[in-house]
């Protein structure tokens, strides 16, 4: 079962990556990384 956070995590991911290309998506999760 998702916590809320991942939940959110996913839908952004999901709403975002309809615009994003693979390189952004890779950018994007170094700086949640970091």
């Amino acid at each position: 079962m998702m916590t809320s956070l991942e939940e959110f995590r996913l839908i952004k991911w999901k709403h975002s990556n309809q615009s994003w290309t693979p390189e952004a998506a890779a950018q994007q999760l170094l700086l949640l990384l970091h």
